[in-house]
């Protein structure tokens, strides 16, 4: 059992909240009690982060619009892994270079360059989509086709991004791949 957790059918799940494209005053925050993680996909009000990392572990990655480091409450998954409740999270922060200068901007090569040997994640975040059927194929919101050969070779459970300002979803082999636009829960089951 979990320390602190009801043996009650139901409790051994993980509530996470996803956050992406969240400018001030254009979501409000719900409650946030019961929630056991918040993913935060980029494009946040870095305030807002460190009021709600104080009472909810927060898991995050930039997006193209963030321009400040994060609180020291929140644990910055780029290129990096964390263990939560028994899952590996993972991430990648920014968009694709679609302008010539801008706060975490990445050309295909870089991406690719990044992940390789990066190794397998059961939730990868990012900012920017996979190459494929949840991206906006404009000029500023294409997807990374380093993205996609990453789901391909390491299979995690779940991608989950922002970007592209629409809640979407899709399957690339056996991941689900989530787009978040404001908000948008995911229950899993404990594996820990």
């Amino acid at each position: 059992p979990i320390p602190g957790r009801s043996l009650k059918a139901g409790k051994f799940k993980l509530k996470i909240l996803c956050i992406a494209d969240w400018e001030t005053g254009e979501f409000t925050m719900p409650d946030i009690s019961g929630l056991d993680l918040i993913l935060s996909l980029g494009d946040i009000d870095q305030r807002e982060l460190e009021r709600v990392s104080w009472q909810v572990p927060v898991f995050a990655v930039h997006g193209n619009h963030d321009w400040l480091g994060f609180p020291q409450t929140v644990t910055n998954l780029h290129l990096k892994k964390e263990n939560f409740g028994g899952y590996v999270f993972a991430g990648f922060e920014g968009s694709w270079m679609y302008k010539p200068v801008g706060n975490y901007l990445y050309t295909e090569d870089e991406v690719e360059t990044s992940l390789k040997g990066f190794g397998p994640s059961d939730i990868f975040i990012a900012h920017n989509p996979p190459y494929g059927p949840t991206q906006i194929q404009d000029m500023v919101h294409n997807g990374f086709r380093a993205f996609t050969s990453y789901i391909e070779k390491e299979n995690p459970a779940y991608f989950i991004h922002g970007h592209t300002h629409v809640n979407d979803e899709a399957i690339i082999g056996s991941t689900r791949v989530l787009s978040v636009y404001g908000m948008r829960y995911l229950n899993l089951e404990r594996r820990d």
